[in-house]
């Protein structure tokens, strides 16, 4: 795969950079719109780009973002406005805060979990056991790339003894989208 270029990020509907490419923002709208997600937990919101998509997309929203300094005023507004979608400025990593999206995705299933924070496989550790049968974790900067952030045999075995089976019907090699998925 080869570096991503600055005009492959897409642009949210507000303007606000999204830290995918455009293709793979259409590959995360497709599959949560294709098998009928009830809701999209993001781990690692960062500007909120994709908060900004997925607050119009997912039946249900949670974001969360250890720091709320970096995420736009147009996203914490957006969000608060909706009483479907939630940011949630904590940190992903503490038992609590697992306790809690798990707590909130209690009646909130099939649910799709992205990893997209600092450290991708300790979010695969941690979340996994939030996942219930039907649901996907996913995580983003996947792949063999160089400033790839995890990789396919790191991943697939944190999850490999957890009943998850690996799940990208539409995920090409060799194409830009750096998102691997698995469900349980």
């Amino acid at each position: 795969m080869q570096g991503i270029r600055d005009d492959e990020f897409a642009m949210s509907p507000n303007g606000l950079h999204v830290g995918h490419t455009q293709a793979e923002v259409d590959f995360l709208v497709d599959i949560f719109g294709r098998w009928e997600f009830s809701a999209f937990v993001e781990i690692g919101v960062h500007v909120g780009g994709l908060a900004d998509i997925f607050a119009d997309v997912a039946p249900h929203y949670l974001g969360l973002e250890i720091n709320d300094a970096i995420v736009d005023d147009l996203v914490k507004r957006k969000v608060s406005a909706s009483p479907n979608t939630e940011l949630r400025f904590a940190d992903a990593w503490a038992p609590l805060t697992i306790v809690d999206v798990a707590m909130w995705l209690q009646n909130k299933r099939p649910a799709f979990i992205y990893c997209d924070g600092g450290d991708k496989p300790k979010e695969l550790h941690l979340y996994a056991p939030v996942a219930r049968p039907g649901d996907v974790i996913a995580v983003h900067d996947y792949g063999t790339y160089d400033r790839a952030e995890i990789s396919p045999s790191r991943a697939d075995g944190i999850l490999k003894n957890r009943g998850f089976i690996r799940f990208d019907p539409y995920h090409e090699q060799g194409s830009n989208v750096r998102i691997a998925m698995w469900r349980r």
